[in-house]
């Protein structure tokens, strides 16, 4: 990973980043280590447990004791899993729903969604493909959850290319390979962000909303996919959910989650190897001294059984096909793992007030009717106490009208954020770009090894088309020519041109790439 310290846009309009930094085709990496362990097949069957324990997790949100159905969002289909019926459903989605990991017509998936409301008659937790998150992990000095929170909103755009106002975000502590013997380890905080772009949860809320369901939680489903998958409980591993249209590839580290990518290749079992094996080695280069011990494959059991024949000895093979294993996790919000809801902040505190509100209501229009009653056979009983009776019922009056002002004040907030809501919709709409930035800067952090700092990336047109223009710093020319051709490999670019270079007084080399980025269909 690397950090860009700064995006500047030569365009006026802002670019809307649609798509996971995981979402990149990497250049294929020489395994040099090969483990000569025994490829080993196993079919399970994934079984709800019969008693579901809970963890607490650093998430802002809390953990739902009540029964919830999964649904995971596929490129072709939403799969669901109904644990209270021990049930799975699959709704298909109509072609162009779903493109490169993302949703692209909600319109289409409100009809799928629909659908599903026929079947879920309980709470849902709804799960993102992986075009739609980004997530990554960012180490902290220790400090409590609500300083965690301030800084993470603080410091967003240099963990993220977008702005804060046009995302949403979650987090929880996770734990990561690391030598315990180093004295700073116990000083840091381990964070996994996940974040979301605002338009397109608003746009699930809606359909949510009009199909009848009631929400749980949002979060991304190769994420909620380790809580299905005991076996990636043990040190680190490589879990590969593999389909038709895409892979998602997990790195977990003891259950939790500390690495996402997407791959756009399901039916090219080679380059589904290949990206698998990149970012095996990938995650081994970043934590020296740590090896992919197990890669657990599921998902479609035709692909994943081919893929474990193709992977040979890289490590210990484990077979778990499944087309629910995504849903599966997504339901057990009460088991063990790490938990991010991407449900906006204002939305739940104001769920919370409306919900707060109404039953204060209910209880004091109880009360009232109860006080009017026995008022009145007090009356009927005694007219010595008529008056004391009435200035009462003065009170309660006043009381009514008092809690009917305030209904009033909470109406005309909810109408503000209405009109707020509706504005940021406006603008978000007309900030729309089709420059294809992010995949740009997957392709960058794909093929940068250590040992390269950038300073500053710059898009703009020509009349060749997208042009980006990267500024950075090396310790030495080899790292610049592996860069490069792992850049040139990589599909995206049509051309690479390196107008100059020059060391400075570090002997570190300055220099510039100027990348001519090829037409990608979006």
């Amino acid at each position: 990973m690397f950090k860009l310290p700064q995006l500047t846009l030569t365009k006026k309009k802002k670019v809307n980043l649609e798509k996971s930094s995981d979402e990149t085709q990497s250049t294929q990496i020489e395994i040099k280590k090969k483990f000569q362990l025994p490829k080993i097949d196993f079919s399970k069957k994934i079984e709800f447990p019969k008693k579901l324990t809970s963890k607490n997790s650093d998430s802002n949100k809390n953990v739902n004791k009540n029964i919830v159905a999964g649904i995971a969002i596929y490129a072709d289909a939403l799969h669901c899993t109904i644990p209270s019926e021990n049930r799975h459903e699959i709704i298909p989605l109509e072609m162009g729903c779903i493109q490169n990991s993302s949703i692209r017509d909600f319109t289409l998936l409100e009809k799928a969604f629909k659908q599903l409301a026929e079947l879920v008659k309980i709470p849902v937790v709804i799960g993102l493909p992986p075009g739609d998150v980004m997530m990554r992990p960012v180490a902290f000095p220790e400090m409590n959850n609500d300083d965690l929170k301030s800084t993470i909103d603080l410091n967003f755009e240099e963990y993220f290319p977008f702005s804060r106002d046009e995302a949403v975000l979650d987090f929880a502590k996770i734990n990561i390979p690391s030598n315990q013997n180093l004295q700073n380890i116990s000083k840091q905080t381990h964070v996994l962000i996940a974040t979301a772009r605002r338009s397109c949860i608003e746009e699930i809320l809606k359909i949510i909303e009009t199909s009848g369901l009631k929400l749980d939680a949002i979060e991304p489903y190769n994420l909620a996919i380790l809580r299905a998958i005991p076996e990636s409980q043990n040190d680190l591993c490589l879990v590969a959910d593999v389909n038709e249209f895409f892979t998602s590839i997990t790195i977990a580290w003891n259950g939790e989650g500390i690495f996402f990518r997407a791959s756009n290749r399901g039916n090219d079992l080679d380059s589904v190897t290949t990206d698998i094996l990149n970012t095996a080695q990938f995650t081994e280069n970043q934590y020296r001294g740590f090896t992919i011990k197990m890669i657990i494959l599921t998902g479609n059991e035709i692909l994943s059984s081919k893929l474990a024949e193709t992977l040979g000895t890289r490590a210990q093979i484990i077979n778990l096909p499944s087309e629910f294993a995504s849903s599966d996790g997504l339901s057990k919000r009460n088991s063990n793992g790490i938990y991010i809801d991407l449900r906006p902040r204002a939305y739940l505190e104001l769920q919370r007030r409306l919900h707060s509100f109404n039953i204060n209501r209910v209880a004091s229009i109880l009360f009232t009717g109860v006080f009017i009653i026995s008022s009145s056979a007090s009356i009927a009983l005694s007219l010595i106490k008529a008056n004391k009776i009435s200035e009462a019922i003065e009170i309660e009056h006043d009381f009514i009208d008092n809690l009917q002002g305030q209904l009033n004040a909470l109406e005309q907030y909810n109408d503000s954020l209405h009109a707020q809501e509706n504005d940021v919709v406006h603008v978000l709409n007309f900030v729309k770009d089709d420059m294809p930035v992010l995949e740009v800067m997957n392709a960058l952090e794909a093929n940068t090894g250590v040992g390269i700092e950038f300073r500053a990336i710059n898009f703009g047109k020509d009349k060749s088309g997208v042009v980006a223009t990267l500024e950075a710093v090396s310790e030495n020319e080899d790292l610049i020519i592996s860069m490069t051709e792992g850049l040139s490999r990589s599909g995206i670019f049509k051309s690479i041109i390196m107008p100059g270079s020059n060391k400075g007084e570090n002997e570190k080399v300055n220099f510039t790439l100027i990348l001519n980025i090829a037409d990608i269909a979006r």
